[in-house]
């Protein structure tokens, strides 16, 4: 049985835990209410095999491209979907179905004017991790890298220790959940 797992993201006003990936404003040119993404990037992925900061290989979704246009008080809703085919049992036709396993949210950010926007911040020891495996992923004038050498040179204030304890908090959640499937299912997800 083929296994498919789909993350798709979000966009919710911290104040009113409103969905805010559309948002509605008045043309000036036609008089009248137009919906437009606030969300703009691939806010769909399927999980990569990546190994962790602690060397293991495991699945990971990487949003590298997602912005907002809107400033504005954030957070991002993840919801995890399982897309998959159940066999009948009246007369032998699968049937795929889509069930949400389970959603969680980020930590509230900030969307800036651009006139008022601080600048870059330090990315992360697993955003340049998964850099170097060749994920696409904007890091910044902060780091400078060599995919062939290996060789990463960061300018940041981060506390690895801290870092770590914080990452793996919940680990024994994720561990849990991770072990529901077999190992013919973890070698069969979709690696787009």
């Amino acid at each position: 049985m083929e296994m498919k797992l789909i993350l798709e993201a979000s966009l919710i006003d911290t104040l009113t835990y409103e969905d805010k990936s559309m948002i509605s404003y008045k043309s000036c040119s036609k008089r009248m209410i137009e919906n437009v993404r606030n969300l703009l990037g691939n806010s769909i992925i399927n999980p990569q095999k990546l190994y962790g900061l602690d060397g293991d290989l495991g699945l990971w979704f990487t949003f590298n491209d997602l912005s907002v246009c809107k400033e504005g008080d954030y957070m991002l809703r993840f919801r995890l979907f399982y897309n998959g085919r159940l066999p009948s049992i009246v007369n032998d036709i699968e049937c795929e179905y889509i069930s949400e396993i389970t959603f969680i949210e980020s930590r509230p950010f900030v969307v800036y004017k651009k006139s008022q926007y601080p600048g870059d911040i330090a990315p992360t020891l697993l955003s340049i991790n998964f850099y170097e495996q060749g994920v696409n992923i904007p890091l910044g004038s902060s780091v400078q890298s060599n995919r062939n050498n290996k060789f990463v040179e960061v300018i940041s204030d981060i506390n690895e220790n801290d870092y770590f304890e914080n990452l793996y908090e919940d680990d024994e959640f994720y561990s849990d959940y991770y072990e529901e499937f077999s190992d013919d299912d973890k070698m069969n997800v979709d690696e787009s």
